[in-house]
């Protein structure tokens, strides 16, 4: 199916605030990662068998922007670790003029700085994302975003 050039173009800066979302969480930019969502955001990590991930006694669920980014900064901003996401071009679904939905490829490698055999996962799942147009602008910004563990391997 033909895509317009509205959509093209608001494909072109979703692949591009994604890959920039990805870039801060690897560099541990965490507090450039607010200007890519929505204050109203949620975003929900669930594991292979559909249940929602619970590490470190806490359930992945955020109900808003500032309640992931908090985690975000607890964990990721926090501590010496390292990782790498690397994503597909996506699928996207045109909803409206102002929302979109994209479906990703996701492959991600995690674990400690300090070590290279304990505490490392390496996982593929899938992004089902919606991201919304800012209003007046010629910008989107995500707006729920939940990731569907497929595969992981992690050595303990």
């Amino acid at each position: 199916m033909a895509t317009t050039p509205q959509q093209q173009t608001a494909e072109r800066i979703i692949r591009h605030n994604k890959l920039r979302y990805l870039h801060c969480v690897d560099g541990g930019k965490i507090d450039e990662l607010q200007e890519l969502f929505l204050p109203s955001a949620s975003f929900t990590f669930y594991e292979r068998d559909g249940s929602v991930v619970n590490k470190f006694g806490l359930e992945w669920h955020f109900a808003s922007g500032a309640a992931y980014y908090a985690f975000l900064q607890a964990s990721v901003g926090a501590q010496p670790y390292q990782m790498i996401h690397l994503i597909d071009a996506g699928l996207f679904e045109h909803v409206s003029d102002d929302e979109v939905r994209v479906v990703w490829t996701l492959f991600y490698k995690s674990g400690p700085l300090d070590s290279l055999d304990k505490g490392h996962q390496d996982c593929g799942a899938r992004l089902h994302e919606t991201w919304k147009r800012v209003p007046g602008k010629d910008d989107w910004l995500l707006a729920r975003m939940e990731l569907r563990n497929i595969y992981a391997r992690i050595v303990e």
